[in-house]
């Protein structure tokens, strides 16, 4: 039983560090966020934290729309790179259930760089917004 809670903990501050990193990085570039989402199933909302008993995935809501390129690297890519460090601690700290918590990390790990056109990595390097016209990009339209 003390396992289950260990890889449970384990897998639950995976998702938070993950979305608190996002968190942090929106608080740097002086974003408003609108609402933290950590797991799924939200059991109880503080303020703009929902915290949810499955911890699966989560979501920082923010205005994205005025975001300039580095912005959007630093709120978005910083976030995969603490997973990644959270991935190695979990693969170096012999506890019970750690290998369980660092799989869970994994998937996550990729899910948020290869996740499709909502993942972190998409959303950091390859969308196009108007913060990109501002230094000289173009809008995509041809």
């Amino acid at each position: 039983m003390k396992e289950i809670i260990y890889v449970y903990l384990g897998c639950m501050l995976n998702v938070c560090l993950h979305e608190i990193t996002h968190y942090g990085m929106c608080i740097l570039c002086k974003k408003k966020v609108k609402e933290i989402t950590i797991g799924k199933c939200v059991l109880f909302r503080i303020r703009k934290v929902k915290i949810g008993l499955i911890p699966v995935s989560g979501g920082v809501s923010f205005d994205f729309e005025c975001l300039t390129r580095l912005e959007r690297i630093l709120i978005f890519f910083s976030a995969p790179i603490v997973s990644g460090i959270f991935i190695f601690l979990n693969l170096k700290w012999e506890y019970s259930g750690h290998m369980a918590v660092a799989v869970h990390s994994m998937i996550l790990f990729f899910l948020s760089l290869l996740g499709g056109e909502e993942s972190d990595l998409q959303q950091a390097f390859f969308v196009k917004c108007d913060g990109d016209l501002e230094k000289g990009g173009s809008s995509g339209k041809e």
